[in-house]
């Protein structure tokens, strides 16, 4: 069957009030989609008009941000279609369900995306009202994108036919859905709230897991708070989704534009990742790239900790740590900063009484969910121990109860002076790290500190080996030439590692020439260093991303062969390859671009995770070399 110049494939989904076809344009080969309603539904003359002015204004609506109608019609008197786009890649739940949770960097860029949608159509007088994560699709170019709008606010009778089947259960209702209020743009706001929420979480605000789903729970309980599972969630980014999820409209945002410039500060720090090219790497695999940005993250979040500890800046540096220890990868040590910064600050230990202490108030509040008194006491108490992320989340529990609670509030205050970061992007793209020589605790060393005893024992060490020197019992000058390289070696790779983490962060910051100058000047200063041959191969991997990320291929091409001279390893070389090989690939050097990836593919097992993604770049590219040769025309002979 064919419609105009669209030939249909195969049908997708078929309802009591219409059905949806995949169909592909018989001349240039793309793809749509197309909905042919049920003739029952047309067959009176006012409700054909109905539909064809909603497809009308819809079509008129078309834009960036959502699925646009391209044509509609009459196949007969009595039967309606509409071809509309076809974006050929996940939804958002699909999305969701592979990564389990969406860095806070990408979802809040995904906000911005659907925010921007919901504009378009609020300023038309248009709001969805049935907005669930399968109704926001993506594509593998990074394109966001809201599909089956229901309302027209210009018309309150005219219900869409597309939203009852379109809706996947009641999970994605508001408060008004429930209590059959009506409806506007504020119900698309809880709506994004809820799809916000899950995106940083993985969990629905108002469901339980293994517990029956009650639409109710949406009236009647609150969610836990987004700092419950993301103690460094922005606090930008954690206002928003509290203001988007409250229970009465008139509580909620008036309007979109205020959501964008309140996310604005925010979506500024992140750079050169607000990009599409972000989005479609992140599209392709994001359990991979959900791991690989968290990993980043929490890797410079542990060497600012440090700095901070070093700084004496104790309460910080718990804080960051507190944070580390909740992770499933661990990091070494952070258990000893704990305990030492906890022993220094003279915190409350956590002794068999505290905690039982602690177990009764929380079985005492498991019945009585909204008791003031008893999140109060749990609050204070984790504050004593020292465990401020507890402590801070059983507050913001008070506010959800109780908004003007003193007490909860004041907390709450002394954790963000605790919280506030001397960065002014997300750690892990940051160029700065914390240095200050001022401490916050107003303490009495001991007369004799440690580095004072280290050095009496270096100076006890140089008498002994000097005497064994002079009585011939060992070689000084070879020990001392020995040493002092070696240690020469030690040094230079731990003062070049902090500049390396830092490096390796603005890299995923820029692709811009002129920010990419002073990176690739200092990566040539720490190759000049006295370095181990794995932090030499650190330096070289870097300058192969940076010229890479700058399009110079030329220049990638001659550190690219120095690093598999000089690294053998082959999983330090992965990320470099794959840098390298899209470079390539964006100068549409398609051969030298294969070569890199089919030597990846060769390296690589099926359990690798990048393994899908690299076999669907080797048969890309294959397909674009043989388009190319195609393309070229034949030569005479």
């Amino acid at each position: 069957m064919q419609i105009n110049k669209y030939k249909i494939v195969k049908s997708l989904k078929k309802t009591s009030k219409w059905e949806l076809f995949l169909a592909r344009h018989v001349e240039d080969k793309f793809h749509v989609k197309i909905r042919i309603f049920n003739h029952t539904l047309t067959s009176s003359e006012q409700s054909r008009n109905k539909l064809i002015k909603a497809l009308e204004y819809f079509y008129l609506m078309r834009n960036k941000y959502l699925i646009s109608i391209l044509e509609y019609g009459f196949l007969d008197k009595n039967v309606v279609y509409e071809i509309i786009e076809h974006l050929d890649y996940l939804n958002l739940r699909e999305i969701i369900n592979k990564a389990h949770r969406i860095p806070q960097e990408i979802a809040a860029i995904i906000m911005q995306e659907l925010l921007n949608g919901l504009h378009q159509a609020h300023s038309r007088g248009i709001y969805h009202g049935y907005l669930n994560p399968h109704l926001v699709v993506t594509s593998t170019t990074g394109i966001v994108k809201i599909q089956d709008f229901a309302y027209a606010e210009n018309d309150p009778s005219y219900h869409h036919f597309l939203c009852a089947d379109s809706l996947h259960g009641n999970m994605y209702y508001a408060p008004e859905h429930i209590l059959q209020k009506p409806l506007d743009k504020r119900t698309d706001f809880f709506l994004l709230g809820i799809l916000s929420y899950e995106m940083l979480t993985g969990k629905h605000p108002f469901w339980v897991a293994d517990k029956p789903w009650d639409m109710h729970k949406i009236l009647s309980d609150n969610q836990e708070p987004l700092f419950a599972t993301l103690p460094h969630i922005n606090p930008v980014l954690e206002r928003i989704i509290e203001k988007l999820l409250h229970k009465i409209p008139d509580e909620r945002y008036e309007d979109s534009e205020i959501i964008l410039q309140e996310m604005e500060p925010y979506i500024k720090l992140l750079g050169d990742m607000r990009s599409y090219e972000i989005l479609s790497a992140y599209f392709i695999d994001p359990k991979v790239s959900t791991e690989q940005i968290e990993h980043n993250y929490f890797l410079e979040l542990y060497e600012q900790a440090r700095t901070h500890f070093y700084s004496k800046h104790y309460t910080k540096a718990l804080f960051m740590f507190e944070i580390l220890n909740r992770q499933a990868d661990k990091f070494e040590g952070v258990d000893v900063y704990i305990n030492d910064i906890k022993e220094k600050k003279g915190y409350l230990p956590q002794n068999e009484n505290v905690l039982k202490l602690i177990e009764e108030l929380k079985n005492k509040l498991a019945h009585e969910p909204g008791n003031i008194s008893l999140m109060l006491k749990l609050s204070n108490l984790y504050r004593e121990i020292g465990n401020y992320i507890d402590s801070v989340y059983y507050s913001k529990k008070i506010l959800q109860v109780e908004k003007t609670n003193e007490q909860a509030l004041e907390n709450i205050s002394d954790f963000i002076k605790i919280e506030s970061r001397d960065y002014e992007t997300p750690s892990h793209f940051s160029s700065a790290l914390a240095q200050s020589a001022q401490s916050e605790d107003e303490e009495i060393y001991e007369e004799f500190p440690l580095h004072r005893k280290l050095l009496v024992a270096v100076l006890l060490l140089a008498v002994i080996i000097l005497g064994m020197s002079r009585y011939g019992w060992i070689d000084f000058s070879s020990l001392v030439a020995e040493v002092s390289a070696s240690s020469y070696t030690e040094n230079a790779d731990v003062l070049a590692n902090s500049d390396i983490i830092k490096l390796e962060g603005l890299l995923l910051q820029t692709r811009a020439e002129e920010k990419m100058k002073p990176i690739i000047r200092k990566l040539f200063q720490l190759s000049e260093m006295n370095l181990s041959k794995e932090k030499k191969c650190e330096v070289t991997g870097l300058l192969v991303k940076a010229y890479a990320r700058i399009d110079n291929t030329d220049k990638s091409f001659i550190y690219f062969n120095k690093l598999k001279r000089m690294c053998k390893d082959f999983a330090m070389l992965k990320t470099v390859y794959m840098e390298y090989g899209r470079a390539l690939e964006k100068n549409e050097k398609y051969p030298e671009a294969l070569d890199v990836y089919l030597e990846l593919l060769l390296n690589a097992t099926q359990e690798d995770k990048n393994y899908k993604i690299i076999e669907h770049k080797v048969k890309e590219l294959q397909k674009n070399i043989l388009l190319t040769l195609s393309a070229t025309p034949e030569k005479k002979i």
